[in-house]
């Protein structure tokens, strides 16, 4: 196509007449037949309308579109958040991190008091400094500046008790400031994973070679037959063996000349194997070491010492991304729970900065930085300062390093002529937590004069002249940099003369560090071994007070399944005697009506004089006779009250169900004292 117009070469007829074309790309001229002029003048003309069609409906819908471009906006803004929140939940969850708890700033400084519990608001400055790590976390209320959480800071070390005259500083929480155990690096845990991808990948990869090779016909045979000539050979047997061997390949199916050509391939492969095997152990071996990192809320620096290699400055970034983690919304790489504040700002001096074109030096590139800390640190802040001091005379270092640190701590203070001192005037500047490491001896005596300072150490292997890459606190470290250079491989003639040359002084202090690190770690293994202790004490207390919760419980059980019983067998007891007793009762009424009958023929033979063996009537003025008609009840009621049986008689009780002996008579009182069985009863002569 040229210029909208179609064309097609070749063709013969009509080339010498027609419409020259330039191509707008090259020099190229193109000569259109007459008969195809209209032709493309008319697909020329369409084209333009559908490209006017086109522009006018994407004006139209840019038209629509700009009506919505706020929510559109939102929408975006919206979208993205939302996929950083995702982002942050997803990589949480690959690193098998754990959700951290914060320290609200007024419990940081030890405050105590009634009216609130809100923690101060961490501040973010509007142009933050140049060495400051502090990225935007969502849902937070940020200061306005620096100062603003400064002095919120400064107002709350004033604050005191409601309850307690004491100031508030005095009573510090038992509570750390900050705690965070197994504490590792997330980018070297990612190094880790990764490599052990590598290894796996490169496993994976051999093996799947080497059974390819193992698959292919009489290669099994020919690596055998390999092997078997390889033992006679060794044995002394000779060519006939590796002919055997040879002829065995060669039976197998593989030709004699490509069967050695396989089996290399195949000892190749395995050795492959081999190899990818070991570097996957090395990778799984290679674990990033935890560091345990526990603040009190007194401590204001942490001075960290040790050897090169060992881990410090790795130390300190791991505590800083934790804290920018936290912040961000990040779950930080520790268990179990992390507990740290929500600094405002992250502030780090890590790392050379020289440069020829600023005509920076080592040295004075680290003050720059510093100076743009001390300048942007609020007392919110956690500052970390690598190598402080370093880079220029040891003694000036050493010196520069306990003012800016002591600075940090909120130990500078200003007098009344503008001068720097610890005598009068008030604090200026300083940090919430500084972490700082160093070479210096010096800085490692501040913990033994100010409370605000703490020592912590990496431990060094002294037999394997390697560091642990273990965080020890409360002793300062040994820079082991005669060790260090003996393990690099330094000429042992000048690690000797290095020796002789540091002096005994130096190795007396060497000595008593050395001491103080076996003795902390003597300490740890008697706290564990401790620990242990009481963890077992604890289960077995647990154990027996469970065990003493079920005896009781089962006391109660049978307590209550024998007063069931028992309460039972009343109730079974209650139920026979009614039952018996409503038995004895129908007897009785049963006996008592046809005794009605033979009443009066019994009176009335009593009235004759005739004895009734074991009865006596009682006459007394009574004229006798047999009971009305119709009025069986009295009649019952008045024999029984003639009948009185003799001291003696044997007797029945039908209420009861019971037989027995009269052993006395109580004519008054109409009361009989029976013997039954082995009971004996008083009953009324009226039940008899």
């Amino acid at each position: 196509m040229v210029v909208n117009r179609q064309l097609m070469s070749g063709g013969d007829g009509g080339a010498s007449s027609g419409l020259v074309v330039k191509s707008p790309s090259s020099s190229l001229m193109v000569i259109e037949p007459t008969s195809a002029v209209q032709l493309n003048n008319r697909y020329s003309e369409t084209s333009a309308e559908a490209w006017r069609a086109e522009q006018a409906v994407l004006a139209l819908l840019s038209g629509e579109l700009r009506e919505a471009v706020g929510d559109i906006q939102q929408v975006l803004e919206t979208l993205v958040r939302l996929d950083v929140i995702i982002a942050r939940a997803r990589y949480s969850s690959w690193l098998g991190a754990t959700r951290p708890s914060f320290t609200s700033l007024s419990e940081a400084f030890g405050v105590t008091t009634t009216t609130s519990s809100a923690p101060l608001t961490p501040a973010t400055p509007a142009t933050p400094a140049t060495p400051a790590m502090s990225p935007e976390p969502a849902n937070i209320t940020e200061a306005s500046t620096p100062a603003d959480a400064a002095r919120s800071a400064e107002s709350a070390l004033s604050i005191k008790s409601t309850t307690s005259a004491e100031p508030a500083t005095s009573a510090v929480p038992s509570t750390p400031l900050l705690d965070i155990r197994s504490l590792r690096h997330p980018l070297l845990l990612q190094q880790h994973r990764a490599a052990q991808k590598r290894a796996n990948q490169r496993l994976q990869k051999a093996k799947r070679a080497a059974n390819r090779l193992r698959m292919r016909p009489g290669i099994a045979a020919a690596a055998a037959a390999a092997a078997v000539g390889a033992g006679a050979a060794a044995a002394g047997v000779g060519d006939r063996g590796l002919e055997a061997g040879a002829g065995a390949s060669v039976g197998g199916g593989v030709a004699g000349g490509s069967a050695g050509g396989w089996v290399s391939l195949l000892t190749e492969a395995e050795r492959e194997v081999r190899g990818a095997e070991g570097e996957l152990a090395r990778a799984e071996a290679s674990v990033p070491v935890p560091i345990d990192v526990t603040v009190t809320r007194g401590c204001r620096v942490v001075t960290v010492t040790g050897p090169n290699t060992g881990g410090k400055t790795a130390a300190i970034k791991a505590v800083g991304l934790a804290a920018l983690m936290a912040r961000c919304g990040v779950y930080v790489l520790a268990s179990p729970t992390p507990c740290l504040p929500l600094f405002d700002l992250v502030l780090a001096d890590i790392g050379d900065s020289q440069s020829l074109t600023q005509s920076l030096s080592t040295f004075s590139s680290h003050l720059v930085r510093i100076r743009t800390i001390l300048e942007a640190a609020t007392l919110c802040s956690l500052v970390l300062l690598d190598e402080l001091g370093a880079g220029t005379d040891p003694i000036e270092g050493a010196a520069l390093a306990t003012a800016v640190l002591e600075h940090l701590a909120g130990g500078v203070e200003e007098g009344e002529d503008g001068s720097s001192g610890a005598s009068s005037g008030a604090s200026s500047g300083g940090a919430l937590l500084t972490m700082a490491t160093t070479h210096h001896g010096q800085l490692k005596t501040l913990k033994y004069r100010d409370t605000r300072f703490e020592n912590a150490s990496v431990e060094f292997d002294d037999e394997r002249l390697a560091p642990t890459y273990r965080l020890l606190w409360g002793i300062p470290g040994r820079s082991n940099a005669l060790n260090i250079a003996q393990r690099l491989g330094l000429p042992r003639e000048i690690i000797s003369a290095a020796r002789e040359l540091q002096g005994s002084a130096k190795m007396q202090v060497n000595e008593v560090i050395t001491a103080m690190e076996e003795a902390k770690r003597a300490y740890e293994m008697d706290v564990d071994a401790t620990a242990s202790v009481l963890r077992q004490a604890e289960s077995l207390y647990s154990d027996l007070t469970s065990t003493a919760r079920r005896l009781q419980l089962h006391q109660q059980a049978l307590q209550l399944d024998g007063q069931q019983k028992v309460q039972t067998a009343v109730l079974d007891g209650h139920k026979a005697i009614r039952a018996a007793a409503r038995a004895a009762v129908r007897k009785a009424r049963e006996g008592e009506e046809a005794a009605l009958f033979e009443g009066a023929g019994r009176r009335r033979g009593m009235e004759k004089g005739e004895a009734v063996s074991g009865w006596s009537i009682q006459d007394g003025s009574s004229t006798g006779g047999l009971p009305k008609v119709g009025s069986a009840s009295s009649a019952q009621k008045q024999l029984k009250q003639e009948r009185i049986p003799s001291v003696g008689a044997t007797v029945s009780v039908p209420r009861l169900g019971l037989r027995g002996k009269v052993l006395q008579l109580n004519a008054e009182k109409r009361e009989a004292l029976l013997q039954c069985g082995r009971m004996q009863m008083t009953i009324s002569l009226d039940d008899l």
